[in-house]
């Protein structure tokens, strides 16, 4: 989830730097000179990238308070990212562009191309009924098939026993599940791992299954052992408590994301507006929640991540396209 912060942010610095070349070239195309297009630009851009990035920062600050280890990670590497992508995008660039800004290279206007139109010449907003239709019957759908079969909640959600384990003798996931079947275990999750161990690579396995009894636990771990000299590194027991409270704590999370964001919008833009920006960010995540009960992807507590992931970028570009 860390790693997945920093990799946001770099959309959010992405997205901050297209938005203001974008109001650049809008300005060049009112007939100002590129230095005055590039100055404009940057200052009527601001308002854009400060209304966005302050929302995204709020929903990392929520997602850190109310949220686990691994999504808390998500969180912290998010909201420090954004605090850096604002100052790059309003301020770095702008700095090295007022460098550039004398040079032969910046005079040429095809060097930020400030003359190009637009690429694609489609009334976008006047095929709404179009975009509604094609958004819509997928998500249906995939609500339709969620309260069918549901979700595939993993051990996050359930409780369960997770082993993970290093061994001496060859072994296969083959192997493994033989040893459980010898138990009644035939529905297990085995998933071949690599871990550091003083700086070389170990080959292990992790083993998912439903609640073992203390007995049969020790007989699993004792047949592993005498059959592929298996070493446990991990053995977890989750019980339904831990599963509720992610539930709990992401719901926290989501109603207060939306009461802080919609009273942020009401204040920035018009009331009439939060109402839409709210709907935009429910048909996304209800998207991708289908979309994972559809596929039978495995929930755990880093789905719960990305959901509040989707959350924030969605009301990200709603604060994009008010602005």
């Amino acid at each position: 989830p860390g790693i997945a912060g920093v990799i946001l942010t770099i959309g959010v610095a992405s997205d901050a730097n297209v938005v203001i070349f974008e109001r650049v070239r809008e300005e060049a195309r009112s007939g100002k000179s590129p230095a005055a297009a590039l100055s404009a630009g940057y200052r009527k851009g601001l308002a854009a990238i400060v209304d966005a990035n302050v929302v995204t920062f709020f929903t990392a600050i929520i997602v850190f308070l109310f949220a686990t280890a691994g999504p808390r990670g998500f969180a912290f590497t998010l909201g420090i990212g954004v605090l850096l992508s604002l100052l790059t995008a309003v301020f770095a660039t702008r700095a090295i562009f007022g460098v550039l800004i004398g040079t032969r290279f910046m005079r040429d206007e095809k060097a930020l191309a400030l003359k190009q139109g637009h690429v694609f010449k489609i009334d976008w907003v006047g095929k709404w009924k179009l975009w509604v239709v094609l958004s819509t019957i997928p998500v249906l759908f995939g609500l339709g098939w969620l309260g069918v079969k549901g979700l595939n909640l993993g051990l996050d959600f359930e409780s369960g026993t997770r082993i993970a384990i290093t061994y001496d003798k060859p072994a296969t996931e083959n192997g493994i599940r033989d040893v459980l079947s010898s138990e009644g275990i035939n529905d297990a999750k085995i998933q071949a791992t690599t871990e550091k161990v003083d700086g070389r690579d170990v080959a292990g396995f992790q083993i998912q299954t439903k609640s073992l009894e203390p007995d049969v636990q020790q007989k699993i771990l004792r047949d592993l052992d005498q059959r592929f000299g298996a070493k446990v590194s991990s053995l977890d027991q989750v019980g339904p408590t831990f599963g509720k409270q992610i539930i709990r704590n992401a719901i926290y999370a989501v109603i207060i994301s939306f009461i802080i964001v919609a009273l942020y919008l009401v204040i920035r833009f018009e009331y009439k507006l939060a109402l839409p920006a709210m709907l935009s960010v429910v048909h996304d995540v209800a998207l991708c929640i289908g979309v994972y009960a559809v596929l039978g992807k495995e929930v755990t507590s880093a789905t719960v991540a990305a959901l509040l992931t989707i959350l924030g970028y969605s009301l990200y570009d709603v604060v994009i396209v008010f602005d």
